[in-house]
């Protein structure tokens, strides 16, 4: 409910959803079902079941739990006159994509009071960052982690946004980008972010005139002493051999395994979409949606 309902451009309308049960007894789904818009060019749905008109137009606004819908009917009349302005959506209001897939959001930028301009985008899970730091993220066909739209006329603008949950895609540079503050950047051979992944640097070699006056020093002392002209040999014989390994230039690690990149974890995260004009920052807008990892 509302079965029907009109709402001009840029305001809202709370829709509820109410699951009636085989004893008669009703209770308040809002929060439980799946919403969708069917024309998001005219209004978007959130996950709470609340409706934004984007332009005119018309829409069907459908509640979904499991195989059961319910429909209501919603009206977009033009905004009414004011200061240039611009009103983000984003479709579908639930994304759900398999643990190590992919999926896209369509970004809408409805013009408001004549805005035109160019829109820049971001995109954050807030406090779910951290756990989906290897979830690659890119807006339109470049896959930046920062996108744009222009906006011309009176018609809305869209753009793609596209979360892909294959880490592996995140290590390719050709691919999309990680979500967060820093695009990742590494070598297909780097294991994971993070300079404790990576390894340690060794000292470099011995000079070879160092270890050739070891050497020297060695067979001076095992002249000189008979206590040590028995142990000479093999003293001559460890230095050489690390002369020789200094000279190579090289020291490496034994059974040092590379570490594999993980997936985001499968679950259920807000993502937040916010907009500033690029030559006015004052002008701004934010959407959400829910993106599902199964």
């Amino acid at each position: 409910t509302p079965a029907t309902a009109s709402i001009a451009a840029g305001a809202t309308q709370q829709y509820t959803a109410t699951g009636t049960y085989s004893n008669g007894s009703t209770q308040n789904i809002t929060g439980a079902v799946t919403w969708t818009s069917s024309n998001a060019a005219a209004a978007t749905i959130n996950a709470s079941g609340l409706a934004t008109g984007v332009a005119a137009g018309s829409t069907t606004i459908t509640a979904t739990s499991g195989s059961i819908a319910g429909t209501a009917s919603l009206t977009v009349s033009g905004s009414s006159s004011g200061s240039p302005s611009f009103r983000l959506g984003a479709s579908p209001s639930t994304l759900t994509i398999a643990h190590g897939s992919s999926g896209t959001e369509t970004i809408t930028a409805a013009p408001a009071g004549g805005y035109t301009g160019t829109v820049l985008l971001t995109v954050d899970f807030g406090s779910a960052d951290s756990t989906l730091a290897n979830l690659c993220a890119g807006f339109g066909s470049s896959q930046s982690l920062q996108g744009s739209i222009a906006v011309a006329g009176t018609s809305p603008a869209t753009t793609t946004l596209t979360l892909d949950a294959n880490a592996a895609d995140c290590a390719d540079a050709a691919a999309v980008s990680r979500t967060g503050l820093h695009p990742l950047k590494q070598s297909a051979s780097m294991a994971k972010l993070g300079p404790e992944n990576r390894r340690p640097e060794l000292p470099g070699p011995l000079p070879a005139g160092a270890s050739f006056a070891g050497l020297v020093m060695i067979g001076y002392l095992g002249r000189r002493s008979r206590r040590l002209r028995n142990t000479t040999a093999v003293l001559i014989l460890l230095a050489a051999a690390f002369t020789l390994s200094a000279c190579g230039g090289q020291i490496s690690l034994v059974g040092s395994a590379s570490q594999t990149i993980t997936n985001p974890q499968p679950g259920t995260y807000t993502g937040t979409i916010t907009g500033h004009d690029s030559a006015n920052a004052a002008i701004t807008n934010t959407t959400t949606f829910t993106l599902v990892i199964q």
